[in-house]
């Protein structure tokens, strides 16, 4: 693995709480910090337009960069022709990538080669969308 490739691997996206940004998902490089009161705080590095931006963000929203086809941990997706729709999660059993689906009593599926060649489309995002999560199910 590359220098480059490690440092996508952790690109993060999470929803801004600065007041400028509130409510919007920024991209970039995480940062965890425990603030004066003990809480977990933290904050995204973006590059964007040349200069570098540092974003306060809701930990709770944090989702992890699987690592191709600009795909997050917590979206939801399609896969080829099939109209179930899953959810992307990290599989702690074996260490990777999988996908789950609400009616498969959230049986993981680890992603494979053919899962890309048959097309994979984001549909929406647990957090913003989890009445498409709720229906699938």
């Amino acid at each position: 693995m590359t220098k480059q490739e490690a440092i996508e691997l952790t690109k993060c996206r999470a929803k801004a709480i600065t007041e400028s940004r509130k409510g919007e998902w920024v991209y970039g490089y995480i940062q965890f910090f425990c603030g004066n009161s003990g809480a977990t705080n933290a904050m995204i590095h973006t590059h964007n337009k040349g200069f570098e931006e540092s974003i306060f963000v809701d930990p709770k929203t944090v989702q992890r960069y699987i690592g191709r086809d600009n795909l997050y941990e917590d979206d939801l997706i399609t896969i080829g022709k099939d109209p179930t729709i899953y959810c992307i999660v990290w599989d702690a059993k074996y260490l990777g990538w999988a996908y789950v689906g609400a009616s498969d009593n959230l049986r993981k599926f680890p992603f494979t080669s053919s899962d890309f060649e048959n097309g994979i489309k984001v549909v929406g995002n647990y957090l913003d969308n989890p009445e498409l999560w709720q229906k699938s199910a």
